[in-house]
């Protein structure tokens, strides 16, 4: 007669067996079998047909949401959203230390940091210190001037930033390529309009 079988039970399983049982338990868990949408295009894997169609676009370049105001589109409609508040002045973000708001959380944010006395961004070269980390890596260029520097082909101006030599060569070519949407005044520099802007109108928007 053959001998019976035991049954199987937690406490005479191997350490092999569990350790088999539990792999097999952790592939059928919610979390492991939620991303069950994949790209066709790469490996990328989510829960959520709206997350995957954003995703896809990044390979096929479709924009299907567009601004009900303007020619903005995008591949994700929170974006057009947001976009869409420029036009109607919406500002549902207000600083908690003064009547600032703005469009998005971020900066409202970004803002906030002018009340604080803190700068937690510090250059990893000297002793310099910022409230923005934009900052630092603009501040970066200092300890790598051979690789940043750009000059001025019609004289001897050297700067760190290609926008501010971008500015620069304004002066070269006498134009005013910036002009305000709400009247007629032009200028060579866009922090000139946004000054003419903020003091004759009130507001800083510019035309879409």
């Amino acid at each position: 007669m053959a001998p019976r079988s035991r049954k199987t039970t937690p406490e005479n399983l191997t350490s092999k067996q569990s350790e088999t049982n539990a792999t097999t338990f952790q592939q059928h868990t919610p979390q492991t079998m939620k991303k069950h949408l994949r790209c066709d295009y790469c490996n990328y894997t989510t829960d959520r047909k709206s997350s995957l169609d954003a995703h896809v676009s990044t390979h096929t370049g479709e924009k299907p949401y567009s601004c009900q105001y303007c020619n903005y589109r995008s591949s994700r409609k929170y974006l057009v959203k947001d976009h869409e508040m420029i036009h109607t002045g919406d500002k549902p973000h207000k600083c908690q230390f003064c009547n600032y708001r703005a469009i998005l959380k971020t900066q409202v944010e970004k803002h906030k940091r002018k009340h604080q006395e803190d700068k937690p961004f510090k250059c990893k070269v000297c002793g310099y210190s910022s409230k923005w980390q934009s900052a630092i890596f603009s501040h970066m260029r200092v300890h790598n001037k051979d690789k940043y520097v750009v000059n001025c082909d019609l004289c001897g101006y050297t700067t760190l930033h290609n926008s501010r030599l971008k500015t620069h060569m304004q002066k070269h070519r006498g134009g005013k390529p910036f002009q305000c949407d709400q009247c007629t005044f032009t200028c060579g520099y866009q922090s000139n309009l946004y000054t003419h802007k903020k003091k004759k109108h009130g507001n800083t928007t510019t035309a879409s």
